[in-house]
């Protein structure tokens, strides 16, 4: 821009472009949650059946780290600060068929479902979960 474009109509034209470019990526990313949670609504109900909040955190969070974690790990990354609560979670979820654990003793997304942990990737973003 030449410096008598530096008005404050053309200024005030280019950030109303720059918004508007903002708020449209925003949009786009809300309706393909929203298309995801309408072409699987059988896993988003089934997180909020089965799952307290707490635990759907930590799936999340979980989901969003992409690997296999310890306790003391999971607990960082979804912001619980007592270890034995956390513990006590995953526990409960591996229960209820959402996590399992490794031969070294991490916790991870249960691998019964595939699809499950496609939809955890797709919805919440964050690392591909394998």
């Amino acid at each position: 821009m030449a410096k008598e474009d530096y008005t404050v109509e053309n200024m005030e034209g280019l950030l109303v472009g720059e918004l508007g470019m903002t708020l449209a990526g925003d949009l786009n990313e809300l309706e393909d949650r929203e298309r995801i949670d309408l072409k699987t609504p059988g896993y988003k109900s089934k997180m909020e059946k089965e799952l307290s909040k707490q635990q759907r955190k930590i799936l999340i969070s979980m989901a969003r780290e992409g690997k296999p974690l310890r306790v003391r790990e999971v607990a960082v990354v979804s912001r619980m600060f007592q270890q034995n609560a956390c513990s006590s979670q995953l526990g409960r979820m591996i229960t209820k068929g959402f996590l399992g654990r490794t031969e070294e003793g991490k916790y991870e997304i249960s691998g019964k479902d595939s699809d499950f942990k496609l939809y955890l990737n797709l919805r919440h973003g964050g690392r591909l979960v394998v």
